[in-house]
């Protein structure tokens, strides 16, 4: 499984934040490392990214954005789209047959700038055909859930979000770790918290590289928890893929006895929009989410599925 990071990080032009990001790079070693809001000159991002360890990057300041993005080599990333708002690339690991499409957003604050991502993002999605995910700062939550504040909602906000996500065929990969991704850091009745950080994937992702997780991490220095995507580098076989796609589904295999995949695909595909999930439980009700484990327990459940049963026999019928 490979990963990458994208982090509103609030400014990198202080040591405690760069000590942060090195911490981070060391410790998760990500393909693809995406910095929000640098709040830095654009020539320093190419200096930022060598003390990281990356030499291939990617940024939006031009168009007035606040994308600052780093690749590594196995990554081979290339730039296919750049807006005031978001940067896409075009991605193809040595082991997939296909290329990938990742898109970083950091989404403007006022209403109205956010409607020309929103469009940009549905224009997009009539053209992209193979796996597609776009993360990022969205600043905005698609459901009351996501947010936990006094004050009310602006709700016309949150349904174009909502309706922009449904009319792309999106869907949210959703997370592992704490629900709310930023807090204002404010006390009392003031404070605010949300869900503002997400991935979302197109249904080819979702058909194609099942064994996606999104992982929120814990927030530092920044007012904005960091995201950790992991996503197969290679596609998983058909044994794994059917295991993935039952858990999702919720259906019963011996009741429905049906092992055809598409199935599982269009079944899970109505649910997961309430619920990703990015792992799957054994017998024993542990929670398995590494590949090699995942895989370990896809064969020991198909070994006990297919396993024959004795058959008793009454003697009296002999």
């Amino acid at each position: 499984m490979d990963n990458a990071i994208i982090w509103n990080a609030h400014g990198v032009g202080n040591a405690p934040t760069v000590t942060s990001l090195k911490q981070i790079v060391s410790k998760y070693n990500p393909c693809l490392l995406a910095i929000l809001e640098p709040m830095q000159p654009d020539r320093k991002r190419v200096s930022l990214g060598l003390k990281l360890g990356f030499h291939c990057s990617f940024s939006n300041g031009d168009q007035g954005g606040k994308v600052w993005i780093y690749s590594r080599n196995q990554l081979n990333a290339l730039s296919v789209s750049v807006s005031n708002q978001m940067i896409s690339l075009s991605c193809n690991f040595n082991n997939l047959r296909e290329s990938l499409t990742l898109s970083v957003v950091y989404v403007q604050c006022c209403k109205i700038q956010r409607r020309s991502l929103w469009n940009e993002i549905e224009a997009l999605s009539r053209t992209i055909q193979e796996p597609w995910a776009i993360a990022g700062d969205f600043n905005v939550v698609a459901s009351s859930e996501e947010r936990r504040m006094s004050r009310a909602l602006d709700g016309s906000s949150m349904a174009e979000f909502s309706d922009m996500i449904h009319n792309s065929g999106l869907l949210d990969a959703g997370f592992e770790g704490k629900c709310f991704t930023w807090c204002n850091n404010r006390e009392g009745n003031a404070r605010v918290w949300a869900r503002l950080d997400r991935v979302l994937l197109n249904s080819t992702w979702v058909s194609q590289l099942p064994l996606c997780r999104v992982e929120h991490l814990p927030r530092i220095i920044s007012d904005h928890a960091p995201l950790r995507p992991s996503f197969p580098s290679q596609e998983p076989s058909k044994l794994m893929e059917e295991v993935f796609w039952k858990q999702k589904s919720r259906n019963s295999w011996l009741q429905e006895g049906d092992r055809n995949t598409n199935f599982f695909h269009s079944s899970a595909n109505k649910r997961v929009r309430r619920a990703a999930i990015t792992s799957i439980r054994n017998a024993n009700g542990e929670t398995i989410s590494s590949s090699l484990g995942i895989k370990a327990e896809a064969i020991r459940f198909f070994e006990e599925l297919f396993k024959a049963e004795p058959i008793s026999v009454n003697s009296d019928f002999l």
